[in-house]
């Protein structure tokens, strides 16, 4: 079973997110709010894959890739975002995302995402 954690700063998002994404078999083992604690949230849960919102007040999804990937620059992160500026999409290859997802999703393209990315199958370029 591949393990996630959840950096959404939308309690009620986050919480929906976490009950489907484990009705369909990921692990979800943590939950922030913000990308203020999410360093400590994978030094402490060492998930498989992470789940970022982007936009998010305090610090937002790029200081969770920098701080992530200064810690482990193996780690696999998916970045989930309603921004659809090319300069977004530009600057998350930059950082190395593992993938990118759009708001709306569809759950079923959310897990697929997350087990390619868990198996190497996918990688942004």
């Amino acid at each position: 079973m591949v393990s996630v954690i959840i950096i959404e700063d939308e309690l009620d998002t986050a919480e929906t997110f976490s009950n489907v994404l484990m009705m369909k078999g990921i692990q979800v083992m943590d939950i922030q709010l913000n990308g203020e604690k999410a360093l400590e949230s994978y030094k402490e849960f060492h998930p498989d894959v992470v789940l970022t919102d982007i936009m998010m007040p305090e610090s937002d999804g790029f200081d969770v890739i920098k701080k992530i990937r200064e810690f482990d620059p193996e780690a696999k992160i998916v970045c989930v975002t309603a921004d659809v500026r090319a300069e977004t999409e530009t600057n998350l290859i930059e950082q190395n995302a593992s993938a990118i997802l759009y708001k709306p999703y569809n759950i079923d393209e959310v897990v697929k995402t997350i087990n390619d990315v868990h198996d190497g199958i996918m990688e942004l370029s």
